[in-house]
């Protein structure tokens, strides 16, 4: 772990550190003592800024709730607007973010539930979800279900997408983690979740 770098302050230092941290182990396995020796602060100093360890991993959630929503916006951006090809790339970034970063990915879930909702990670978590609705409902416009329930119409693929990334966090054999083999699966299950929605129209 790098000493703290005296142009950022130790708060900043605190959470850099820790998702450095979580690069390579759990954050139950991370205490706020080694972070601030390793940032050669004394034991007591990280809580001038934090009032406890759970605010800590709050904030550094929310980071990674907003790492979640660019990587999706990112992988998003490569397919046209309003396709269902945009929604399964976004699922894909979801997923692969996930992969990337399976002890920062758990805690994020952790520090959601049971907190209220405007605990910073609670916060950057809706506005991944909102990132994936909006998406979703420019290809419902664009598929004619624009009057439908977003959050429920979505909330299958939605499901299907953090089930894939969970079972993936915990490396289940049961998968097949190819990228093709995934993006084949999430494509299928989409476009099934829309040929229900237009059947349950007849």
């Amino acid at each position: 772990m790098r000493a703290l770098d005296q142009s950022v302050g130790l708060q900043e230092g605190l959470i850099t550190a820790m998702l450095d941290a979580l690069e390579s182990k759990p954050s139950d396995a991370i205490s706020i003592a080694d972070l601030a020796r390793g940032l050669g602060v004394s034991a007591g100093a990280p809580y001038r800024h934090f009032a406890g360890r759970d605010a800590l991993l709050n904030d550094v959630a929310a980071i990674g709730f907003d790492r979640l929503r660019a990587r999706m916006t990112q992988d998003m951006a490569a397919e046209d607007q309003g396709s269902i090809k945009r929604i399964v790339a976004g699922g894909m970034g979801y997923i692969n973010f996930s992969i990337e970063n399976p002890h920062l990915f758990n805690l994020m879930w952790s520090m959601t539930r049971p907190r209220t909702a405007t605990d910073p990670a609670a916060r950057a978590g809706e506005r991944a979800y909102m990132s994936f609705l909006t998406n979703l409902m420019q290809t419902m416009e664009a598929e004619g279900f624009g009057d439908e329930d977003p959050m429920e119409f979505g909330a299958p693929i939605w499901t299907m997408v953090h089930g894939y990334a969970s079972l993936l966090v915990w490396q289940s054999r049961m998968l097949d983690d190819r990228q093709s083999t995934l993006r084949r699966q999430l494509l299928r299950t989409t476009r099934a979740v829309f040929a229900a929605r237009s059947k349950k129209r007849e």
